[in-house]
């Protein structure tokens, strides 16, 4: 009775019992409500394995009849058809009882998830229709980027050929803006794979010294235009093990952050020195922050 009181308490949830060959001796009241059928139904030998979803059958009867066997609790998510051929997600817990000179039996509670299915499935199409949005709009921005660079670079050699300075410098402008655009659609990109657990990292020998003398090279033309002194150091020779393009993001980003808060005239540092088996990278400004 107190078993009885305990499952029949809880919503969207069946407890129930079966003997070795999984045919029930107790169902509660919530499972014909739950999957329309009548008690008498429930108590069918093969009721297990008429109504579960054949993609599951042979799974959860292998977790059920493992439970009896050896006494212990088990758990799976499955599905099973409702009487009127509604697909009904339920996580079921079963716990084996079986002790000398009594019967085995397999005590359950099945709780009905079908809601949480369904908002997983929703939210796993809505990731899905993201991701492709994102392609698309990342490759209908880099065409028209792709264009802007190239005649940039045009404007560049014919500024240089005709040495009209103030020409060269705007054309220098539109190339770092477009380098800058295509950076930004980039970490667009790694962001929805960070989001989906599917960014790849490669791991490569880099000279530390390499690495940063080309991070500041990138950001030197931007430092110039607003006066700020642009250094870098590195203590030593140092051999990196990790992902160039990932860290040229990564350092891209701090020093963009450190030119675009610190005042005219200003400075940004940035050093690369051993500690233990890692290397620390400082970046360092004379802004506000």
């Amino acid at each position: 009775r107190r078993y009885r009181k305990l499952v029949e308490a809880i919503d969207h949830a069946t407890g129930w019992t079966t003997d070795d060959t999984l045919r029930f001796s107790f169902v509660s009241q919530q499972a014909p409500s739950i999957l329309g059928y009548s008690m008498q139904q429930f108590l069918e030998p093969s009721f297990w394995s008429d109504h579960l979803h054949p993609e599951d059958r042979e799974a959860v009867l292998a977790v059920f009849h493992r439970a009896v066997a050896d006494g212990i609790v088990l758990g799976a998510d499955h599905r099973l058809f409702a009487s009127d051929g509604r697909t009904v997600w339920f996580h079921t817990a079963v716990s084996g009882d079986s002790t000398p000179d009594v019967p085995a039996e397999l005590h359950g509670i099945s709780v009905d998830i079908s809601d949480l299915k369904r908002a997983e499935v929703e939210a796993q199409h809505a990731t899905h229709v993201r991701e492709q949005l994102l392609a698309i709009v990342a490759h209908d921005l880099r065409n028209p980027l792709s264009s802007i660079r190239t005649s940039g670079e045009l404007l560049a050699r014919i500024a240089a050929s005709t040495r009209d300075q103030r020409a060269e410098k705007t054309a220098q402008t539109i190339i770092r803006s477009a380098e800058r655009m295509d950076r930004l659609i980039k970490d667009l990109l790694d962001f929805a794979l960070i989001e989906a657990e599917r960014l790849n990292i490669e791991h490569v020998a880099i000279h530390a010294e390499e690495l940063l003398h080309e991070s500041l090279e990138l950001f030197k033309p931007f430092a110039e235009e607003k006066g700020i002194q642009l250094a870098g150091h590195a203590s030593e020779a140092l051999q990196l093990d990790g992902d160039r393009d990932r860290l040229l993001q990564i350092l891209s980003n701090l020093l963009g952050n450190a030119i675009k808060f610190t005042p005219q005239g200003g400075s940004v540092a940035m050093q690369n020195e051993r500690s233990g088996n890692e290397a620390t990278v400082a970046i360092s400004d004379s802004g506000p922050g």
